[in-house]
């Protein structure tokens, strides 16, 4: 497997739609391009950071005169100024939001059809049959899953295609599984860190608040509520990881008592009020949002401030999904979470890097006080003592 890193070197301007393109969605185009036309690749992985525009990206190189070319499509235009031949795009998700957000996406581009897949679903019979020229896979780190190495074969390997296969462009801000599986593509092409997204503005700088929970109890609500009540003026409005479903439920209406804000609980609904409700979030209807596991990934979730961790997070990849949910540049990015010092915690900072602003908390005679963390120390106040916590 191959891995490419794009650079900033003499980038054309370009556009999709209405906005206009950043440096690394055109190179990562151009690399993707010579994947798969120089370098003899038929499966290409794009990764770049949660909010970093891949859809877009993966639109750019739909509208690739050099991708459409090499799928065996004209480049013809009618007098119109529109291809007379389109590109056929199968596009699949394992969630219906992202197929949804991907029919708002591929509006801007000229000369696509776009035919959208589940990956729980079997493809149709008369889409089998007329074919398709491309495969572009979603959050392609589930790629090692069952659903989709199933249904592998059907995505990749048309004998209608002119090319003998089908190329697959995956996917992903994580590439790294939790379970040790390796996605399978020929090349990867990394669009840009996280680091150098947040460091050139196209992602927010990060706030990073670790409360110390000296108990590491298995029920987390009361400490969240608590959270709540003394620091929900800060969060803004964003949305909270919890394990279960019945904490789920008893935090929604905690966050209601102490703070009186508009608090949804995402638990046991359906796709289609989520969806709803993820629409209103983003409008400013809704100033929480509690989930047990649906919003770590998979959900564009425009205005969404802060993400307050209620659970232990044990995987890197999660954990990278769901800081990416409050990451977008048009919001701070503010994480709430719960540490112990005494024992094993994934430290976020290896996904945000050092962080604009970094608050330890912590209970001393029933107060909250704040340390601010010194990184170049590596240090906070010496007046911090773990014996004198208590909640």
């Amino acid at each position: 497997m191959t891995h490419l890193a794009v650079t900033d070197d003499n980038v054309e301007e370009m556009y999709f739609g209405d906005k206009k393109a950043r440096w690394y969605q055109i190179t990562s185009m151009h690399q993707v391009e010579d994947a798969f036309v120089n370098q003899g690749a038929q499966r290409v992985c794009l990764v770049s950071p949660t909010g970093s525009g891949k859809s877009n990206m993966s639109g750019m190189i739909c509208n690739s005169l050099v991708i459409r070319k090499f799928c065996g499509v004209s480049n013809e235009l009618d007098h119109n100024g529109h291809y007379k031949e389109n590109l056929r795009v199968l596009f699949v998700a394992h969630r219906d939001r992202l197929l949804q957000q991907a029919v708002v996406t591929y509006a801007a581009a000229n000369g696509v059809e776009l035919i959208t897949q589940s990956m729980f679903s079997d493809i149709p019979v008369g889409v089998i049959e007329r074919g398709w020229h491309l495969t572009i896979f979603d959050e392609s780190h589930h790629e090692s899953c069952n659903n989709f190495q199933y249904k592998l074969e059907q995505l990749t390997q048309n004998p209608k295609n002119a090319l003998g296969f089908i190329p697959l462009i995956g996917m992903t801000a994580t590439p790294d599984r939790a379970d040790g599986m390796l996605i399978k593509f020929d090349i990867i092409v990394t669009a840009i860190s996280r680091e150098q997204a947040v460091a050139e503005g196209w992602l927010a700088e990060t706030y990073l608040y670790s409360f110390v929970d000296p108990t590491n109890r298995a029920n987390k609500v009361p400490m969240l509520t608590d959270i709540f009540e003394h620091y929900h003026q800060q969060m803004g409005r964003g949305i909270a990881f919890v394990a279960t479903k019945a904490e789920a439920s008893e935090l929604t209406d905690n966050i209601r008592r102490v703070t009186g804000k508009r608090t949804f609980n995402a638990v046991d609904v359906s796709d289609a009020v989520l969806n709803k409700v993820l629409d209103d979030f983003s409008l400013g209807q809704w100033d929480f949002i509690v989930n047990c596991g649906k919003l770590g990934e998979g959900v564009d979730v425009k205005g969404c401030e802060s993400v307050i961790l209620g659970e232990s997070v044990n995987s890197f990849p999660k954990l990278s999904q769901i800081v990416g949910r409050a990451s977008r540049p048009d919001s701070d990015c503010r994480i709430f979470e719960m540490v112990n010092p005494l024992r094993d915690n994934l430290d976020t900072t290896v996904i945000v890097g050092e962080p604009k602003c970094h608050k330890l908390i912590y209970k001393r005679s029933g107060k909250w006080v704040e340390r601010e963390f010194d990184y170049s120390t590596l240090q906070v106040d010496d007046s911090f003592d773990l014996s004198a916590n208590r909640l």
